[in-house]
């Protein structure tokens, strides 16, 4: 495979998806999967908690390659960023969702479903 990220995910083998109501519980979360082998999380933006969530296992997990899901603007998807997501999925196909790894420092990478 031409991209490193790409190759540890398809090893990895799969990617669960997380939908965290309290930031103060990502971390053990997280801690748990890594545990149980698996490097990698997706945590929805579908709650209040889950920026914060993004943000508390990108800095205390860094073994954990931490993306954000459910991400369906250009807000959403830069805060998201901002946070420490890897990596981002998206229900549809928003063109300034897609642009932003283009332009952003951080250069996340984007799962459209």
């Amino acid at each position: 495979m031409e991209s490193p990220f790409l190759e540890s995910v398809y090893n990895i083998g799969v990617i669960p998806v997380l939908e965290i109501d309290r930031a103060e519980r990502a971390v053990r979360l997280a801690e748990s999967l890594l545990s149980g082998g698996l490097q990698i999380a997706e945590i929805t933006l579908r709650t209040a908690a889950a920026l914060e969530s993004i943000r508390s296992v990108a800095q205390n997990v860094p073994l954990v390659l931490v993306g954000a899901g459910t991400v369906i603007n250009l807000e959403q998807a830069q805060a998201a960023c901002d946070a420490g997501a890897k990596f981002l999925v998206s229900p549809g196909l928003a063109e300034k969702v897609i642009i932003l790894p283009t332009v952003t420092p951080r250069q996340p990478k984007l799962f459209p479903r």
